[in-house]
């Protein structure tokens, strides 16, 4: 049943933060009449706090996706041969010769990357207890509300017909939980949502972009029902530990979307990064899915920064890291 109560913001116990980018107005196919669209935003916005102007987080993303690289048509390489979390095939996931961050190899006949594919199957397994794509899922998760830091990408394509899906993105200059083009605004350190509405959050390459990741995983536990779930991906410096790269003069970028440009990392988590969201109230588990480098392999953006300059406008060619997706559970009382 639908909550109509409209809670004020900090009429609960919260921790002021997280900016997380979902969108509540579901955005539909081109092919989608304009009604279907307004009958979603009135769903949805049952849900949305009262808005007021906050100060905007930077936009999140992660790296551009293979599959929208324009590398694309060089020769390719095929990575591995396995199910697909996202479609249920199993396909070959493949990438151009030169690059180097292989858990973006894309899924010949969905799309979606690797990195895609094991948040996929944690999300699912974490959801339902089976190890299942969403495709094969689909109904046994029709009951679940879902939100998603992402309007695009595979698994935005996966879920969002799902009845109690919610989506979203920073969208610059624009209040969190204002729409914009069929999108809401969220701002992952100002959620726009209610306290305990969610039974799961996805959130890939997000955090990293956040300039105050505390306050997102603080919101991210207001919003999230006891014992539901924070599934998520993050680029992981294995072998050392989280640092802030706010006030390091070598800035990195990760491709940006919605035209907003490149977007600067702020934080270079590390293998602590499960015991430091212990604070949140988070039980986290995380899942080494797919290991292409070894430790020493691992970029280290301050020693390579360098090579970073000469190779930003293609960083599938530079970033290295393994895909560890984390499974983040609310143990709030």
């Amino acid at each position: 049943m639908h909550n109509t109560k409209q809670p004020v913001k900090g009429d609960s116990k919260r921790t002021e933060g997280f900016s997380m980018n979902l969108p509540l107005a579901k955005k539909h196919s081109d092919s989608c009449t304009e009604n279907v669209l307004l009958k979603s935003w009135y769903k949805i916005k049952t849900f949305l706090k009262p808005v007021k102007q906050i100060r905007q987080a930077p936009r999140q993303t992660d790296v551009q996706p293979e599959a929208n690289s324009s590398l694309t048509r060089q020769s390719r390489k095929i990575v591995t041969t396995e199910k697909c979390f996202v479609c249920g095939c199993i396909s070959a996931f493949s990438m151009h010769e030169s690059a180097t961050l292989i858990r973006e190899a894309a899924c010949e006949n969905c799309g979606a990357s690797l990195r895609n594919s094991d948040v996929a199957r944690i999300f699912v397994e974490s959801a339902l207890g089976k190890t299942l794509s969403i495709h094969e899922a689909k109904a046994e998760l029709q009951h679940l509300y879902i939100c998603n830091a992402s309007h695009t990408g595979a698994l935005h394509n996966a879920l969002k017909e799902l009845p109690y899906y919610f989506f979203g993105e920073y969208i610059g200059g624009i209040a969190s939980g204002k729409v914009s083009d069929g999108i809401v605004c969220v701002d992952l350190q100002d959620i726009p949502y209610k306290d305990n509405m969610f039974d799961m959050i996805i959130t890939e390459g997000v955090l990293e972009h956040v300039e105050y990741w505390e306050k997102a995983m603080a919101e991210i536990s207001r919003v999230l029902k006891p014992s539901g779930h924070h599934v998520f991906s993050v680029p992981v410096h294995e072998g050392k530990k989280t640092v802030s790269r706010k006030t390091n003069p070598k800035k990195i970028y990760h491709y940006g979307v919605l035209g907003q440009g490149n977007v600067i990392v702020f934080t270079d988590f590390g293998d602590d990064l499960p015991a430091l969201l212990n604070q949140f109230g988070f039980e986290t588990h995380a899942t080494m899915c797919h290991r292409f480098h070894d430790i020493a392999d691992i970029t280290d953006c301050d020693a390579e920064y360098q090579t970073y300059l000469l190779k930003k406008d293609s960083l599938l060619d530079f970033f290295r890291y393994n895909n560890i997706i984390f499974d983040s559970v609310n143990r709030k009382d």
